[in-house]
Formats: structure tokens, C-alpha cells, sequence
């Protein structure tokens, strides 16, 4: 039974209330959704026209991109069927173009969550494409989210889709978070409460900070949230107290004194924290931060990083054992997961057999979504697996710089040694100055425009590209390999150097003979014969004498305390 005008005006008037008390954005988006059933009958009325425009004020402060993160893959089919719903027709001309948006934006956001659990056709068919059996991948059993992508966007482009765009853009968000490592970020996973205390949502979200060291008479921990301090009783950050006492103990089981003996402290933010949270889940996360900043000073060849396809939820004490967490918010932190680009989830070893079952009860509609559950049950043993804190390799060149800067800070540091490391990173940088270089010439290579002499270690020593044209490279190589009767490389003149004798070949030119010094300098450029004095070197009654003859097979004889080059030309 339709409502009185004045009951409506009455239900308008709370939902605006409610919506302006709601500590959830996505919830007062899902309220105002609901009340479009008492509004939509009435919308075409010249009476209700105030109302359909401040309707549309509000929808407008509520859906967007950011609100629709969150939101699980019920709740967005609810919101892209409503869009669906709103009548072009009676939409206000200065709405009419937002509607549109909202209409792309919630399929979007709705196709996003299908293709990171692999189900394409259910995300083709919600972004409208025309003909999707066409994109269909072949053999998409077997395969996980990333591989069915992967082949779904090769086939989009083959097939020209307007829909490539967007799967690629679905597609870089899961293949980047592979490759996503960090020293001071970690991925976390949240519950938000009402008001009343009732788990309404996951949020998956970036914790981002820093930690040093205090100073030694420091008397306890700092801890730093938002830019403010807290203390640990803080209901929801003072679990970060008991993480700092957690990762000095771990530093003190293994022997690491030094960042065992004095407190931490710590600054940390949570991005786009606009939510009320509570609990204690925040700190495993926080110790798994806090030991990747703690150790990224140490002078190792590999960085330990947080990698960003992990996302983390778990208390801890201050003896490093992971506690539980409530497992009326499991599911909700499983399935925020789950509908996102991330590959593992790390929780206490407690959690462990109820998530296996509730990952279960996703995994039956989306058999394609490949999320591995990660169990902790203490700190160390979390930092130990190498799918939570990975292992980078550092080029020699920072891992010197690294070297020299922990050697500076020590108050005995002598210059020589200061200097010899300086003079180490210059030669990683430029392996000339190195004062037991090679600067022997072992190797030539030619191209068309020049030659480039080379060490036994393939370093180049120098090159000549003073020729008078282009060489005719196909005539030095055989299979790739360089001949070598057009190269000789010894010592001519006994001063325990290799000297380089080098044959250009021309195309329709004299050619020559060439001898450089082993730095390059050209000593000498001689023809390898005289014309008219071999035998056969006759005057054809048709044709010019033929001089353009070819150095070959360059050989060094030593005789009578001499040193000769000797040539056959052809």
C-alpha cells in the first residue's frame, strides 16, 4: 500500500538522518538504494520533483569508486541493478549525464571482483559485451584467475573488443601485486562495526610505517598513529606495543643484541582510515612491518620485503605467539580477500580450520579463485616463510654504498679504509679505474662502420671507426664466428702488450693492412702488395689489371732478429 505525502516526507526525512549518522559510507549508499522502491512509483510527479533531485544530491555524495571497494559481491549486484533501474526519462537534465556514469562505474566495479576470481562470463555479460562467447578463453578449466585473463585479454585484442581496456587494467592489477615489494607497507585486513557493535563489513587496507630505534635511556616504546601518540592500552593500536616487545625478543633468540637492547620507536598509518575499527587483528601485520624496518639497514646481498600480493589479519603477545582472531569476522576478512587481487592471506594457526572450511564455501562458486591460506602460529616462524617475507638480491653497487655507510658511523673509522671503499664502488661503477684492469686486447669485433677491441673478459678497451667506408662485414664472419685470417692479435713489438694486425676489406677500393698499439693508436697502414710483381698480374687487352686485391691470412715470423707480417692476397 503506497504511503500518505506526509509519511513519505516523514520516511525521506529519516533516511536523510540516517544517512548523515551512519559511520559507513557503503551502508548509507545501501540505504538510500532500498528507499528508490518508495520513491520510483512517485518520480515522474511534479510534486515529488524536490525529492527525486535531492534523492539524486545524495547518491551522487555516495557512489563512487572509493565506497564501492568494500562492498561485497552481493551488494554490488544490488547497486548495478538499481542503476539499471532509474528511468532516463524522468532524470533532471543536469543528473542525466552522472546516471550514465554510475551505470558504468557500477558494472565496472562489479566485473572488477568477478575476474579476480576467475568467472568471465558472469563479468562479460555485466560490462555488456556484445558476442562474449568470442573472448571466451579455450581450455579455461584448470586455470586460475591470472591465466584466464591473461588469454581473456589476448583474445579481446585479437577481436578488437571495446572491453580490452578494461580487462587489461583488471589484468595489471593482478599480475602487479607479484611483483609489489615494500619495506613499509603491508596489506591488512579489517572488520568495521556499527554503532551497535555489529560486524557489518571487511576492509582491506595499506598500513604504512616506520620504525627506529630510541635512544638508549628511552624508557619504554613510542608508538605514533595518525600522527598521534597512543598508549597501549588504545583498544585498537595498543597491540602494537606488544609487537615491539615481540620482535626484540625474536632479535634476542637469534643473537642480534644490538636491536634487542634498546626500545622502538614507531610511526604508522592506515590509508584511506576514514572507518571506525577495533580489536586487536592489527598486530601481526605490525611486527611483520616492523621487522622488514627494522632489518633493512643490515649490510646483507638481499633485502627482506613485504610483498603486496599477501594480506595479513592476526593478534600477537609480546612473546611472539600469534593469537586468534574473532571467528564471527572471519568470514568477513576471507571474503574481502577473496574478491581481490591478492594470493596469500596470512592468520593465526587457530583461525586455520574454520577459514579452510569458509574458504571452502567461496571456492564452490568460484572454483577458479586460487587463494592460499597461510597459518602463523609465531613471529618467527611468519618471517621464516619466504611467501610472506621475501628475499630481493641488492646490486653489488648499493650493497658497497650500504657498506660504507655503516663504516662511517663508526666513531673509530679510519680514512684509509673509508677511501678504499670509495675507490671499490668507483670501480663497480667504471671497471677501468680498477688498477689491475685488462687492458690487453684479446678479441675484435667488426661492424660495418669500425672494429672494437675487447679484453679476455669482454670488456671493450677501445674502438676505430676511422675507415675510409663501410666494411664488409658478411666477408670476416663464417656461421657468426670471426675468421681469423683477417685478424692477428701478438706481441709485434716485444714490450709484453698485444698489438692487433687488422686487413679492412672494401667494396670496389684498394685495400690495406693496418697495426695498432695495444691502446688503440694506429702505428701503421701498408697495401699488402705491389701492384704488377706477382706472377699473373698481367695487362688484359679488355680490361684494367685487377688491384683490388684482399689481405688474408695474416701471419707473425720472427727471423734473424726481425719481425715480419706475411699476406696472401687474392
Amino acid at each position: 500500500m503506497e504511503s500518505s505525502p506526509l509519511q513519505f516526507a516523514r520516511d525521506f526525512e529519516r533516511l536523510k538522518s540516517d544517512i548523515a549518522r551512519s559511520p559507513s559510507p557503503e551502508n548509507a549508499l545501501l540505504r538510500l538504494v532500498a528507499f528508490w522502491q518508495n520513491l520510483k512509483e512517485r518520480a515522474a510527479l511534479d510534486a515529488y520533483r524536490t525529492y527525486l533531485e535531492e534523492y539524486l544530491q545524495l547518491l551522487s555524495s555516495l557512489l563512487n569508486e572509493k565506497n564501492l571497494t568494500d562492498m561485497t559481491i552481493e551488494e554490488l549486484s544490488v547497486i548495478g541493478k538499481f542503476v539499471k533501474e532509474l528511468p532516463a526519462g524522468q532524470i533532471p537534465s543536469p543528473y542525466q549525464e552522472a546516471v550514465a556514469q554510475y551505470r558504468t562505474l557500477s558494472a565496472q566495479s562489479y566485473a572488477r571482483k568477478l575476474l579476480y576470481v576467475g568467472d568471465y562470463e558472469e563479468a562479460l555479460a555485466a560490462l555488456g559485451v556484445e558476442n562474449s562467447q568470442a573472448l571466451a578463453p579455450e581450455e579455461a578449466d584448470g586455470k586460475n584467475e591470472t591465466e584466464i585473463l591473461r588469454a581473456l585479454c589476448q583474445r579481446a585484442v585479437e577481436k578488437a573488443s571495446p572491453a580490452c581496456g578494461f580487462l587489461r587494467s583488471a589484468l595489471g592489477e593482478l599480475e602487479f601485486v607479484k611483483d609489489d615489494l615494500h619495506q613499509n607497507r603491508v596489506n591488512c585486513l579489517f572488520v568495521e562495526k556499527e554503532s551497535d557493535g555489529n560486524s557489518t563489513r571487511g576492509r582491506l587496507r595499506v598500513m604504512e610505517g616506520n620504525i627506529r630505534q630510541s635512544e638508549a635511556d628511552s624508557p619504554s616504546h613510542e608508538v605514533t598513529f595518525e600522527g598521534q601518540i597512543k598508549t597501549p592500552d588504545d583498544p585498537f593500536v595498543g597491540v602494537a606495543y606488544d609487537a615491539l616487545d615481540a620482535l626484540k625478543a625474536l632479535f634476542r633468540s637469534r643473537g642480534e643484541k644490538a636491536k634487542a637492547e634498546t626500545p622502538y620507536h614507531a610511526h604508522f598509518s592506515i590509508q584511506e582510515s576514514g572507518h571506525h575499527f577495533t580489536g586487536d587483528s592489527i598486530g601481526l601485520a605490525f611486527a611483520l612491518l616492523s621487522y622488514a624496518q627494522a632489518v633493512k639497514s643490515d649490510v646483507t646481498r638481499h633485502e627482506r620485503l613485504l610483498p603486496g600480493d599477501i594480506a595479513v589479519t592476526g593478534s600477537i603477545d609480546k612473546a611472539g605467539r600469534v593469537l586468534p582472531v574473532n571467528n564471527e569476522t572471519l568470514k568477513l576478512k576471507i571474503e574481502r580477500a577473496f574478491f581481490s587481487p591478492v594470493r596469500y592471506l596470512v592468520l593465526p594457526e587457530e583461525n586455520h580450520r574454520a577459514a579452510v572450511e569458509i574458504l571452502k564455501e567461496f571456492q564452490t562458486r568460484h572454483p577458479r579463485r586460487q587463494l592460499r591460506l597461510i597459518a602463523a602460529e609465531r613471529l618467527g616462524g611468519a618471517i621464516d616463510d619466504r611467501n610472506i617475507i621475501r628475499a630481493e638480491k641488492v646490486c653489488m653497487g648499493e650493497y658497497i654504498t650500504r657498506v660504507t655507510l655503516r663504516t662511517t658511523r663508526r666513531a673509530k673509522v679510519q680514512v684509509p679504509i673509508l677511501l678504499a671503499l670509495i675507490y671499490l664502488l668507483v670501480c663497480l661503477i667504471y671497471p677501468k679505474a680498477w688498477i689491475w684492469f685488462d687492458w690487453n686486447p684479446a678479441a675484435v669485433s667488426v661492424e660495418r662502420n669500425g672494429i672494437v677491441v675487447v679484453n679476455s673478459g669482454g670488456v671493450a678497451l677501445w674502438e676505430d671507426h676511422n675507415f675510409d667506408s663501410d666494411l664488409q662485414v658478411a666477408d670476416y664472419y663464417s656461421d657468426g664466428v670471426l675468421a681469423p685470417q683477417y685478424v692477428t692479435i701478438s706481441d709485434f713489438i716485444d714490450n709484453e702488450n698485444n698489438e692487433i694486425v687488422f686487413a679492412p676489406i672494401y667494396k670496389g677500393k684498394a685495400n690495406s693492412i693496418r697495426l695498432y698499439s695495444s691502446s688503440g693508436k694506429m702505428l701503421w697502414e701498408i697495401e699488402p702488395f705491389v701492384v704488377t710483381t706477382y706472377p699473373g698480374d698481367v695487362q688484359w687487352s679488355v680490361r684494367k689489371e685487377r688491384s683490388h686485391y684482399a689481405a688474408a691470412y695474416l701471419k707473425k715470423i720472427e727471423q734473424s732478429g726481425e719481425t715480419y707480417i706475411m699476406t696472401a692476397a687474392y
